[in-house]
């Protein structure tokens, strides 16, 4: 794929910046690879990262893009931050497993205040213990995890020197600030922990003009209260989900 084609394609998707913003952050990834064809602006584009997928586009240019690709028979992949439309289109090539549906929200830049609690910088250490509530206890998860933490924003609260709330970052584009894995142990609910850790990221993003935005599960309805409480509303929606490619 030529430089002029990912730029045709960073502009496909810079016409929907906020809801695209998963996208573009994964064309800055220099392991993925880019589906898209000379000519197809307007029509649609994969992102491919071993057996993780990224798509947004028109239902049928996709799905003849999927059948130019090499998918191994009854493989399954993983499907993140698939719009609606193309979601139609991967159901038709694919049997898909353990579908969850997310909310895209944004934050208006207005209403973010101040920490009302003490909030201090993640130590790459501390990725171990957010693995054990996050992630899926493996290597992967955790040095995702230290990732995020040492690029940054992330932030946590600490009682008697234990680590017992936290927030981090997905990704950053030139205007998105993704938060997320937002976490306060169970004994700690309630303290305002999880609004100063919200506060505190929005305002290290508002430091380069970025737009504060979450994924939440549509069935999570503690964190869209919450979200909606500082002022997050819901822009988009996006479906993540694993697919088994159909033997032909």
């Amino acid at each position: 794929m030529s430089p002029s084609d990912r730029e045709k394609a960073r502009r496909y998707l810079k016409q929907e910046p906020i809801k695209n913003s998963y996208q573009l952050a994964r064309m800055e990834d220099e392991e993925s690879t880019l589906f898209y064809r000379e000519g197809s602006e307007e029509k649609g584009l994969i992102i491919q990262r071993d057996e993780t997928l990224t798509l947004r586009g028109d239902k049928e240019f996709l799905l003849h893009l999927i059948d130019e690709m090499e998918f191994e028979s009854e493989r399954e992949y993983r499907f993140h931050a698939v719009d609606n439309e193309s979601y139609e289109a991967v159901k038709e090539r694919f049997d898909v497993s353990d579908h969850r549906e997310t909310w895209m929200l944004v934050r208006d830049r207005n209403k973010i205040g101040e920490p009302t609690v003490d909030v201090e910088p993640l130590e790459k250490k501390d990725a171990e213990k957010i693995d054990k509530y996050w992630g899926s206890s493996d290597s992967d998860s955790t040095d995702y995890l230290r990732e995020r933490i040492e690029k940054g924003p992330a932030y946590g609260v600490r009682k008697e020197g234990e680590l017992v709330a936290w927030c981090l970052t997905h990704y950053l584009t030139e205007q998105v600030i993704m938060l997320g894995m937002i976490y306060v142990l169970d004994e700690w609910r309630r303290s305002g922990f999880a609004k100063s850790l919200t506060e505190k990221m929005c305002l290290e993003g508002l430091k380069d003009d970025l737009i504060p935005t979450v994924y939440i599960y549509k069935d999570n309805e503690p964190s869209i209260s919450l979200a909606g409480s500082l002022g997050f509303e819901r822009i988009g929606e996006d479906h993540w989900f694993h697919g088994e490619f159909k033997a032909v």
